[in-house]
């Protein structure tokens, strides 16, 4: 037999209990005595996307005529190319810099500093 009153996963935005469950008419509600807004969880999942800021960001980037990328970040394909070329070179060596300082010297050591495996 199912259970009446199913389990939700996830924390009350209202108290922080892990408390929430399906109620009647299938309402998130948390079952805590003492939480100020049991019914918060539901009024989140209610609210209209626009209220919370999600919506989807027009481009005003040109297609790819060849078909070769989604969108260009300029206006022919030779840019696109460069950009992302010139994006990798940066990512390499971020990525050094960042291993570079995984093992800083032992005056620039704090007290909680552990060596990474």
């Amino acid at each position: 037999m199912p259970d009446a009153y199913p389990d939700v996963q996830g924390r009350c935005p209202a108290c922080r209990g892990e408390s929430l469950f399906l109620g009647d008419g299938g309402y998130v509600t948390c079952s805590r005595i003492d939480c100020p807004d049991p019914e918060a969880a539901t009024r989140i999942l209610e609210r209209p996307t626009d209220d919370i800021g999600i919506r989807k960001i027009p481009t005003l980037r040109p297609t790819c005529p060849a078909g070769r990328h989604v969108d260009h970040p300029g206006y022919t394909c030779d840019d696109a190319d460069n950009l992302a070329t010139a994006g990798e070179a940066f990512l390499d060596s971020a990525a050094h810099a960042l291993a570079a300082i995984a093992d800083p010297p032992a005056a620039l050591r704090g007290p909680n500093w552990k060596a990474q495996p």
